[in-house]
Order: structure tokens, then C-alpha cells, then sequence
């Protein structure tokens, strides 16, 4: 990373007190652009109902572009990181309780199918989306046909039409 911006992995680490500062910030600034990303997504909404709250926070995370790439990246080195690293695992733990905790919310706002438990119906739409960037990257999917599979899924779980 700091080679793509010109500067040297010394001159980059001389601004933190050690490595773990630095992975840090890493992590934070990656999921505070992703953050604002989907944000400003849902912002663009015309009538942000549940059900499009989740379609374009979908479409953002599947969005085959440079940045999110970049952000494929970043958390694959993390998730090995996390396998050694107690501390980030339970980061990146906190991270997926608040994103279930989100969509439950919207799913249960969407209205679900009656059959479908909200917790349950979230993680499983959080199991779709954190994996299939990973399928987009290794070109097992494709953005839409990945963008596909969440649809068709929320409108099988869910009383309100999603795209």
C-alpha cells in the first residue's frame, strides 16, 4: 500500500507507535470507507424503505469495481490475520454482531415470509455477502449474477418486493 503511494514502508510505519498501530488503522480506514460508501448509497435513495435500505447496501457490497477489490483485499489479509490474532478476530467479530444486528432490523421492517426468523434470515444474508466478493474476485460469479443470488433470496424471505 505504501508503494502505491509513493512513499516507502518506513517513511509509512515512522507514523505509528508499532505494527499493530498501523494494522489498526488499516482496518479502521477501510471499514469507515466502506461505511461511507454505503451510506451515501442509501442516502441516494428516492424512498428508502427497508427492502431497498438492503438492495442498495447489497449492490454496494457487490459492486465489482476497483475499490471494492481493494476492500477484498484488505479483508482477506485480515481474516488470516484474525486466525493468529485474537484481538482482530473479536474486532472483526464485533463488526458481523453490528451488520446482523442491522439487517435483522431491515429484514424484520421488510416484513419476512412468516417462516423466516429474523436473526437467522440476517446472518445468512451477511454469509452471502461477506463470500460472494470472494467468488466475484476469483471470477466464480459476476457482480450481477451475485447481485442475483441476494435478491432472489431476500424475495424468497421477505413480504416486500425487492428489485
Amino acid at each position: 500500500m505504501a508503494q502505491h503511494v509513493g512513499m516507502s514502508m518506513g517513511t509509512v510505519q515512522h507514523y505509528f507507535a508499532d505494527r499493530e498501530a498501523m494494522l489498526d488503522f488499516v482496518l479502521d480506514y477501510v471499514q469507515q470507507q466502506r461505511t461511507a460508501r454505503i451510506e451515501r448509497a442509501v442516502q441516494a435513495l428516492a424512498t428508502p424503505t427497508p427492502a431497498a435500505i438492503l438492495d442498495a447496501l447489497a449492490d454496494e457490497i457487490l459492486t465489482a469495481d476497483e475499490t471494492n477489490q481493494v476492500f477484498e483485499r484488505v479483508n482477506a489479509m485480515f481474516l488470516d490475520r484474525a486466525r493468529r490474532h485474537p484481538a482482530t478476530a473479536e474486532r472483526l467479530g464485533q463488526g458481523r454482531a453490528e451488520v446482523i444486528r442491522l439487517f435483522t432490523g431491515l429484514l424484520d421492517g421488510s416484513g419476512l415470509n412468516g417462516r423466516t426468523e429474523p436473526v437467522q434470515a440476517a446472518g445468512v444474508l451477511w454469509a452471502l455477502l461477506e463470500s460472494l466478493p470472494t467468488a466475484i474476485t476469483l471470477g466464480q460469479h459476476t457482480s450481477l449474477s451475485a447481485r442475483t443470488v441476494v435478491h432472489r433470496h431476500l424475495a424468497s424471505i421477505t413480504k416486500e418486493t425487492v428489485r
